[in-house]
């Protein structure tokens, strides 16, 4: 919980920077994209979470991979974060900007999980019944997952909407046996 509370404080450094910049959308893409990399990167996952290398190393490093892929405000960004021992809070920084951005857009993200990939119509079919029923704009990330066998999944916050093939059978089980 503490580590939120910190990136937080982060978050809410960076935002107000960046929105008065004009490029607060820009930032958050550069800190998606560097969390997309985290995921797939073992080597830098260990590096931002290694406390035997230095600041100074993971500055270097940090440059000849950032320096001219993103803005200069997030790498100036991650420059801080690494001089202050924080680089591995990136993940919850991401997380908090994106909230704190969304909230001043009057967005809010929802994750739509479907078995398969949808078409253009489901997607703005699913796209307008959040707008219906958050009233406000959505933005829409769509996962695929072959294990749900049929329908979909909607996240938003902590709400889960599930009209999945698989808790479908799984609540007819529940039924059947109960």
């Amino acid at each position: 919980m503490e580590n939120i509370k910190v990136a937080m404080r982060y978050a809410k450094a960076l935002f107000p920077v960046t929105n008065e910049q004009g490029n607060a959308e820009e930032v958050l893409n550069d800190l998606t994209n560097i969390i997309k990399l985290l995921d797939i990167s073992t080597d830098l996952r260990l590096l931002i979470h290694s406390p035997v290398i230095t600041q100074t190393k993971k500055k270097r490093i940090f440059e000849e991979i950032f320096k001219n892929k993103i803005t200069p405000i997030t790498y100036n960004f991650l420059q801080i974060l690494v001089s202050k021992g924080r680089e591995n809070l990136l993940r919850s920084i991401r997380y908090c900007y994106n909230n704190i951005f969304n909230q001043h857009n009057k967005r809010i993200s929802c994750q739509i999980i479907s078995a398969r990939k949808l078409d253009e119509k489901s997607r703005n079919n699913i796209v307008d019944f959040v707008e219906n029923y958050t009233k406000l704009t959505a933005a829409p990330e769509y996962l695929i997952d072959a294990n749900l066998l049929g329908g979909m999944k909607i996240k938003i916050n902590n709400w889960v909407y599930d009209s999945t093939v698989k808790n479908k059978l799984k609540a007819l089980k529940h039924t059947l046996i109960s």
